[in-house]
């Protein structure tokens, strides 16, 4: 399980184990992976398995909750982040 925090300090999303210990962050001088452009390209963690990392959850963890990210197992990430990203815009 992933989970989404946001530093409001310094304003770094990270993407965190259960255990709590990093897996990315966003970040210019970032010690750990970095994360990709939010909402446009997936997150790897290996060949075929994608964390998608859309807007609404940077919101969510903009607030203050610790929204679980989803992580996917496909050969085309981007196809499953545009179809998460759209059923988020509809009511």
């Amino acid at each position: 399980m992933l989970r989404l925090h946001f530093n409001k300090s310094n304003g770094i999303f990270s993407v965190r184990r259960i255990d709590r210990s990093t897996l990315a962050a966003t970040g210019k001088r970032s010690e750990y992976r970095k994360l990709p452009l939010i909402g446009i390209d997936p997150f790897e963690l290996s060949p075929n398995v994608h964390a998608l990392v859309t807007r609404g959850l940077m919101l969510k963890a903009q607030k203050g909750k610790r929204p679980e990210v989803p992580v996917v197992v496909t050969k085309w990430p981007r196809v499953r982040l545009y179809v998460q990203r759209f059923k988020e815009m509809l009511p």
